[in-house]
């Protein structure tokens, strides 16, 4: 078996059993590159292989900027501890997101002063 990309063969062998779960990773993928956007929940118990599907699919995105982060019991009190972990190594590109989105995020991390919420439907401040 032969594939574009070296290790994919690897990475198929060792998820025995998960041709559906690996397929539906390779379909997003696929439609990430075509500029057409979804998601995946990858959960279950202990020891099913979440971390094997996951480092499948980093695999398979090594043409795509992959960020990783890994939550634990003790950070579950933190708010945006996941995010920040998430998003710290490309801070550098948050000027390219709307102004908008800057502010949500850069107050989500503690970047900068909170400012008050806005009426939707106006953007006045309340």
């Amino acid at each position: 078996m032969t594939s574009r990309r070296a290790g994919f063969y690897d990475a198929a062998v060792r998820l025995h059993g998960r041709v559906r779960e690996c397929g539906a990773i390779d379909v997003l993928l696929n439609g990430a590159r075509s500029s057409v956007s979804g998601s995946l929940a990858i959960h279950g118990e202990h020891g099913i292989g979440k971390s094997a599907l996951l480092a499948y699919a980093a695999d398979r995105a090594a043409d795509f900027h992959v960020l990783r982060a890994s939550g634990t019991p003790s950070e579950s009190g933190l708010p945006f501890a996941g995010l920040d972990q998430l998003l710290r190594p490309a801070l550098s590109h948050l000027a390219a997101l709307p102004e908008v989105q800057q502010a949500a995020l850069a107050g989500a991390l503690g970047l900068a002063a909170k400012r008050p919420p806005t009426d939707s439907s106006s953007g006045s401040r309340r």
